[in-house]
C-alpha cells in the first residue's frame, strides 16, 4: 500500500455552516512516512555557547549598564537560545561573556569592543536582556546602537550547562526520503498525522522547522510516541485565505510499504 503526495485541493464546504474563508483549511500535501519520533514535553537545551544569527540592537542605559534588545528578531531558533539561556539566571547572581562585539559606526566616531564579563541583571518580554559590564564601557549614556553596526553577530557564552522552564513538542524524520524539503512548511500551518497510536488526527500547529527540514516544533503533541518502521500518513495543511493561487509544489515520488499493520 502506498500513499501519494496529493495535489492541491480544498476541503469542501458543509451547508448550513457559518466556517469563514479565513478558518478554513487546505490540503497542500501528504505521503507516508516510515521514520517518525514524536517527542513531548522535552527540555529546549542549548550549548553553552550561541549561535545566534540576527545583531541585538543595544541601549546604553546607566554606567556600564546596557539592555541588549533582540525585540525586532522573528528567527525562531534565536529566539529559542535567547530563552533557553536566560529564562534561568539569576539576577545579580548570573554571569555570562560576550563575544564577537565590536561596534563601528563612522559618523559618530564610535569604534568599541565590549567583549567581556556581564552581571546579569533582567531578562524581559523573553526579548530584552539587561546587564552590567564588569568593566567600564566608555562615555556612551543614555544612547541606543543599532545591531547593523556590529562588525560580527555577537554571541553569549554562559560558564554552566542549562535547562529552559519552556518545554517543547517535536516532531523528528529519520529518515531520506520521503522528506519534507519540497513542502515548503511555513510556521502557522498545520500537520495531520493519522495512523499513529496515540497522535491521530492532532492538526498540529507547526511553530518552526530547522534548516535541514528534519524536525519539526509542534504546538502540540499528545504524547511521546516512536513510530520507526510504521506507516504513518501525514497531511499538510494551509489556511486557504493566505495561499496564492500561482503557488506550485514539487511532487515527490511516495514510499511503497508492504505491510500497513502495526
Amino acid at each position: 500500500m502506498s500513499f501519494s503526495r496529493g495535489s492541491f485541493q480544498k476541503r469542501k464546504k458543509p451547508k448550513n455552516t457559518n466556517e469563514t474563508e479565513s478558518s478554513r483549511f487546505c490540503l497542500l500535501n501528504e505521503n507516508v512516512f516510515p521514520g517518525l519520533i514524536f517527542k513531548k514535553n522535552i527540555n529546549n537545551t542549548q550549548s553553552t555557547l550561541t549561535v545566534l544569527k540576527n545583531r541585538p540592537n543595544i541601549i546604553l542605559s546607566e554606567k556600564n549598564i546596557i539592555i541588549l534588545d533582540y525585540s525586532e528578531v522573528i528567527d525562531e531558533d534565536d529566539i529559542n537560545q535567547l530563552h533557553a539561556t536566560f529564562s534561568t539566571l539569576i539576577p545579580q547572581q548570573s554571569t555570562f561573556t560576550i563575544n564577537n562585539a565590536r561596534y563601528v559606526q563612522d559618523e559618530f566616531s564610535i569604534d568599541i569592543t565590549i567583549d567581556g564579563n556581564y552581571e546579569f541583571l533582567n531578562f524581559m518580554n523573553n526579548n530584552l536582556i539587561v546587564a552590567k559590564s564588569s568593566s567600564n564601557i566608555g562615555n556612551f549614556d543614555k544612547m541606543k546602537w543599532k545591531g547593523q553596526f556590529f562588525i560580527k553577530t555577537p554571541q553569549i557564552e554562559i560558564t554552566n550547562k542549562f535547562f529552559s522552564s519552556k518545554k517543547i513538542d517535536k516532531l523528528t524524520n529519520l529518515i531520506y526520503k520521503p522528506n519534507f524539503n519540497n513542502w515548503g512548511i511555513m510556521a502557522g500551518d498545520k500537520l495531520n498525522f493519522i495512523g499513529t497510536k496515540y497522535n491521530d488526527e492532532n492538526d498540529a500547529m507547526v511553530i518552526y522547522i530547522n534548516d535541514d527540514m528534519t524536525e519539526i516544533t509542534l504546538s502540540e503533541i499528545i504524547r511521546n510516541e516512536s513510530t520507526i518502521g510504521l506507516p504513518i500518513k501525514i497531511q499538510h495543511l494551509r489556511q486557504c485565505s493566505t495561499i496564492k493561487s500561482d503557488v506550485i509544489y514539487e511532487t515527490q515520488e511516495p514510499i511503497k510499504i508492504e505491510n500497513t499493520k502495526k
